[in-house]
């Protein structure tokens, strides 16, 4: 045993698990069941997997689904949760907000924390359906998710301004008219913008100044 090699022993399990059973079409099938089932479901179903593969065991199933799927998240309550797009990146002000607005149409704050959950790692299309469904009728939501998209947007501008301009004499003040011209009108005539129209529209607000 003095020349064991644990990182090579657990390398070739690895391997000899991948050519031994079917672990792309077990991932497909953990997927599907979680898309079907809104996103999320408890782990009972998933292991149930295991019957619809020759040779592969429930302990096979959940080893695939907690080590090999970086897509599928474990919630405290025991749940996953399928991710399937980048998340998002608000801040703990804007989330508290939308727990709030959640909290309306569900009776279990537990229940309002998952949707969040599922919301901060998927994103709007990764709450259940019942969810989206009273959110997209609920005008405080509308003004939340308009404001926070204002935001975004607002940064994203700026720091493409900034990165096209860069060196250009008195930035920071076109950089401030520019963020102000978003809040007050919106982002709208500044999505799209490439190097060129930057430049443009920093002349003509120079020219303005002048």
């Amino acid at each position: 045993m003095e020349n064991f090699d644990l990182k090579k022993y657990l390398a070739e399990g690895k391997l000899l698990k991948e050519n031994e059973l079917p672990v792309d079409d077990i991932k497909k099938a953990i997927r599907a069941l979680l898309k079907k089932e809104g996103g999320a479901a408890g782990l009972s179903p998933i292991l149930k997997l295991a019957k619809d593969f020759k040779g592969v065991t429930q302990i096979d199933v959940e080893d695939i689904l907690d080590n090999d799927m970086k897509d599928v998240k474990k919630h405290r309550d025991g749940d996953y949760i399928l991710k399937e797009n980048d998340g998002t990146v608000f801040d703990d002000e804007s989330m508290d907000a939308l727990f709030d607005i959640i909290l309306k149409y569900v009776e279990d704050p537990s229940d309002a924390e998952k949707e969040l959950d599922m919301f901060d790692y998927g994103g709007y299309d990764a709450m259940s359906p019942e969810i989206m469904a009273n959110l997209d009728r609920d005008p405080e939501f509308g003004a939340w998710y308009n404001k926070l998209h204002s935001i975004k947007e607002e940064e994203t501008s700026t720091r493409d301004a900034k990165d096209a301009l860069e060196g250009q004499p008195n930035l920071d003040i076109y950089l401030d008219s520019l963020k102000n011209d978003i809040r007050l009108n919106g982002p709208e005539g500044y999505i799209g913008f490439g190097d060129d129209d930057w430049v443009e529209d920093y002349g003509e607000f120079m020219a303005d100044r002048a």
